[in-house]
């Protein structure tokens, strides 16, 4: 189901056009396709919610976007899509892990892993998935028809748990594994080819909120309780910084290619570029749920509504809701924001232009709620908790009677 979305600015100022300078990665144009290391082509790195697709918005009241393709699978999920050039991977709260063609969007297999849960998202290096149950980690490359297409590569030590999404730099991937009996966690460093360990750098914190991993130039950072932690790539080691801001387990981190952000205890945002120096945006806002990074801008979504606000902390553009608004997926086109069960896409280049898709479950009894969506250059992928994906395109045709 899709529908246009009539928003009123009486109260604003018309949003300007917002120019973005990605010159190593983009030309404008409908049929625009991005030219990115396949290495970094799948996966949220920096927690940015951005995604390198070339995917525009709909031109002229002649066009728009629809859903071609819906399915229901009668599971449960926890965690984000991922997806290659072949397949989407949806991994399930009872260890099943779903193959969806990613020009169909019908389910092209399924392997079951029994007594596995996957609460957490995996990672795509070179077209491969690596998906990590809560106590351990699995390739699956090549022949999917195949159970043992699926490796396992890494296994935790009894007592620890696998806490946080996977995150990779080049070949490596990097999660952090936690024992909540003694309070004592690794920030885990792994070689993706054959599950080598190269490093476990172990840290005690006294709280079970811990932060998934931000890659932000040659350091990962992350929240741990109260506290924020930097460890050096280079160094493989934990670095000790000044002046870092004061932050709670309900903290967020998000970085862009130059400027990293973090949502603090205070309802402060705090911004940075390199070297690290966290100061005040002079931007507080309460019942922030996400900030995503794209350009020289951040967008944050709340419990009432959206903003844009560009790196001096001028709000370009903001939407009221009494709904909550929960940022999914972006790129220099494209915002998408989901509310309960339905995704809406905002025009970069003019706010004023937003579109719906509506997910539907078979249960009628619950409005299904929508846990993720992605970013290829052809098509938006949307997942809801209780197992409806969708595949939605920007060719739909209007025809005017």
């Amino acid at each position: 189901m899709s529908e246009k979305i009539e928003i009123s600015f009486d109260d604003f100022k018309k949003p300007e056009k917002i120019t973005i300078d990605l010159p190593d990665l983009i030309k404008t144009g409908r049929d625009t396709k991005l030219k990115v290391a396949r290495l970094t082509s799948r996966g949220d790195r920096k927690l940015s919610m951005q995604y390198e697709s070339g995917l525009t918005f709909p031109t002229g009241i002649d066009s728009g976007f629809r859903m071609k393709s819906s399915i229901q699978l009668a599971d449960r999920f926890m965690n984000r899509i991922l997806f290659n050039d072949s397949f989407v991977v949806l991994t399930s709260a009872t260890g099943k892990v779903y193959f969806v063609d990613t020009e169909s969007g019908l389910i092209s297999r399924n392997l079951n892993f029994e007594g596995e849960v996957f609460e957490k998202t995996g990672v795509v290096i070179e077209n491969s998935f690596y998906i990590n149950p809560v106590v351990s980690i699995f390739c699956i490359k090549g022949d999917i028809e195949k159970r043992e297409s699926a490796t396992q590569i890494y296994s935790v030590t009894s007592g620890y748990f696998i806490w946080t999404d996977l995150n990779a730099i080049g070949r490596n991937i990097f999660f952090i594994e936690y024992n909540p009996q003694n309070g004592i966690a690794n920030l885990v460093a792994l070689d993706s080819d054959n599950g080598r360990i190269i490093c476990k750098n172990e840290f005690q914190t006294n709280s079970s909120d811990i932060s998934d991993i931000c890659s932000f130039g040659n350091m990962l950072i992350f929240i741990a309780g109260s506290e924020i932690l930097c460890w050096s790539v280079e160094q493989l080691k934990f670095l000790n910084l000044p002046d870092l801001p004061e932050v709670s387990g309900d903290s967020i981190i998000a970085a862009g290619s130059n400027q990293i952000f973090i949502y603090s205890a205070n309802d402060m945002i705090y911004g940075s570029f390199m070297p690290l120096h966290f100061k005040t945006t002079g931007i507080s806002r309460r019942l922030i749920n996400s900030i995503g990074v794209i350009g020289n801008y951040f967008v944050i979504s709340k419990s009432d509504g959206w903003e844009i606000i560009n790196d001096a902390g001028r709000v370009i553009y903001r939407h009221d809701d009494n709904d909550v608004n929960i940022l999914q997926a972006m790129n220099v086109h494209i915002i998408c924001l989901s509310i309960k069960n339905k995704l809406v896409m905002y025009n970069t280049n003019n706010f004023n232009e937003a579109e719906g898709i509506v997910l539907k479950s078979d249960n009628s009894d619950t409005i299904p709620e929508i846990i993720s969506a992605a970013m290829s250059d052809t098509f938006i992928f949307a997942l809801t908790k209780d197992g409806t994906f969708a595949l939605i395109t920007n060719d739909k045709l209007n025809i005017n009677v």
